[in-house]
């Protein structure tokens, strides 16, 4: 604390008196930095609420709001800083006032500065005794802040004997948020601190841990607006490695009382024990996301297992990738209406493929199948977060021993029909997610094997198509450059120009004027 470099500012309307302060004493070997100047009353004010300095040197006498003045209009927004009083008169009622507000010290003109000194130490060893306290007892009020938040969360019923009031829970709503990083070892920073940076935090926002669970208490009108502000914002275009991709929210109803924070929590924990059951790109959740009605018998049977497992080898061993996608969906529908743990659900579904591999290597044992290990398989498993994620690395598995049975790696003429599906639907919103699905593919292993065939990722062929059609529109019609780019599935028309230029290196205006010609060529 006694490194603790401090801030003053000089207030007095004679500039050569500012001038003067600032030398006629070290402020650096006392401890302090001069953080501003001001050359009037009002102007002190409106500096002292910029940079909170901790010690103010003001003149008694300045235009527009007196040193009094200052002083009391200072206190009464909550400044808590040190004041010295330099003034030209000697006059007992300015030093009384002064005193009456807490000045630490009144010296007249000319400053003596050995006197000033004495009276700068003097400030110093009060701000500093201010600050541990203010530091001690803050810690004490975290700490025990905590523990009621805690007891409230746990407890049906606020304590009677805790005055909450004290511990700023006076707030007219409030929110909880159970949040879980998912990937805690990528992560320098947590949701919270995100969060914080954000929208703010302060006595607006409660962090705490509960039973290894981080949560946020959000309190007032104004921080759940930013909050629902923030989400609006990020859901729908998180991106990939960003850190709203690494967590998972499950958002508490608002809440008006006290009593009211036990059942949210209770709500907030079962919404995190559904997350596994989410779409990967789901990274939030409210009670009514929460299903109405879950299975009461137990789930994850070794019949089941068993049951599953000859259904899908038999779909891999005839290579019917619909039907083994099909089965996939049904298991998931099925799982997810269980009460079984996760644990207990991810052996379930190793136990399940496991059985696959099982069936369909003991059915073709002349074949030298490419799979990885058990270990290396139960350990992919036990890494997902998602139910979905488990689903596409058995369509993944499934695709590897599918292509070994049927002796053919690249799936026949399937690749190609897929182009030639992009060639005649460029216009439409594709995507791998929806192309998928129509020719029995994962999207996952579909991107994989795009990227292997065409030599380029999926965007960028769409991309070329799109191109293309959209250059050959330029030179056969009279379409507007806008109406060729909505014709070739572009939305937006700077993207649209970015990428003609990307393929053919000048404007689609350029390209129609020289009729194509020392364009570059797809």
């Amino acid at each position: 604390m006694n490194d603790t470099v401090l801030n003053v500012l000089i207030a007095d309307d004679e500039v050569f008196i500012r001038e003067g302060l600032k030398y006629i004493i070290d402020w650096d070997s006392l401890g302090f930095e001069i953080c501003g100047e001001a050359q009037d009353g009002m102007d002190a004010l409106e500096k002292m609420e910029a940079l909170r300095p901790n010690l103010v040197l003001l003149d008694i006498q300045m235009p527009l709001l007196s040193g009094i003045q200052l002083i009391q209009a200072a206190r009464e927004k909550g400044f808590e800083g040190e004041f010295i009083i330099l003034s030209g008169y000697s006059d007992f009622r300015y030093a009384q006032a002064a005193i009456e507000y807490g000045v630490s010290c009144y010296l007249t003109k000319p400053i003596d500065e050995a006197l000033l000194t004495q009276a700068v130490v003097s400030a110093k060893e009060k701000i500093l005794d201010r600050l541990r306290t203010k530091s001690s007892y803050y810690r004490y009020l975290k700490k025990a802040k905590n523990a009621v938040l805690a007891d409230l969360l746990r407890n049906p019923e606020p304590d009677p004997n805790i005055h909450y009031e004290e511990f700023g829970f006076t707030f007219p709503v409030y929110q909880l948020i159970l949040y879980e990083n998912l990937e805690p070892a990528a992560s320098q920073y947590g949701f919270a601190d995100l969060f914080a940076a954000v929208c703010g935090s302060g006595e607006h926002l409660e962090l705490l841990t509960l039973e290894d669970q981080e949560l946020l208490l959000l309190k007032g009108h104004s921080t759940l607006t930013r909050f629902q502000t923030f989400l609006s914002r990020c859901q729908g275009r998180i991106q990939k490695g960003s850190p709203l991709d690494a967590v998972f929210l499950a958002c508490g109803r608002p809440v008006h009382r006290l009593q009211d924070l036990h059942p949210s929590y209770l709500e907030c924990r079962r919404i995190l024990e559904r997350r596994f059951f989410c779409q990967t790109s789901l990274h939030v959740m409210v009670p009514g996301d929460l299903p109405t009605e879950l299975s009461g018998e137990k789930f994850a049977t070794s019949a089941r297992a068993e049951k599953y497992a000859r259904e899908l080898a038999d779909s891999v061993k005839s290579a019917n990738r619909k039907r083994a996608a099909d089965s996939l969906r049904e298991l998931a529908a099925q799982v997810s209406l269980c009460r079984d743990s996760v644990p207990a659900l991810k052996h379930f579904l190793a136990d399940i493929l496991l059985q696959v591999r099982n069936f369909v290597t003991q059915s073709y044992s002349q074949i030298p199948f490419q799979l990885c290990s058990n270990a290396r398989l139960l350990e992919q498993i036990e890494g997902c977060s998602y139910l979905s994620e488990i689903l596409e690395y058995f369509m993944e598995e499934f695709e590897l021993m599918i292509n070994a049975v049927s002796g053919n790696t690249d799936a026949g003429g399937t690749f190609e029909n897929i182009l030639d599906y992009i060639n005649h639907n460029y216009a439409e919103p594709l995507r791998l997610e929806t192309i998928a699905p129509l020719f029995g593919y994962n999207s996952s292993y579909l991107g994989k094997l795009f990227t292997q065939r065409a030599g380029q990722n999926f965007n960028s062929y769409l991309n070329e198509v799109r191109v293309r059609n959209a250059a050959a529109q330029l030179l056969e019609t009279n379409l507007t450059i806008g109406a060729v780019a909505s014709a070739a599935g572009y939305r937006s028309l700077d993207y649209f120009y970015q990428k003609f230029r990307q393929v053919y290196h000048c404007s689609p205006a350029e390209y129609r004027r020289n009729g194509g010609e020392n364009a570059d060529t797809p």
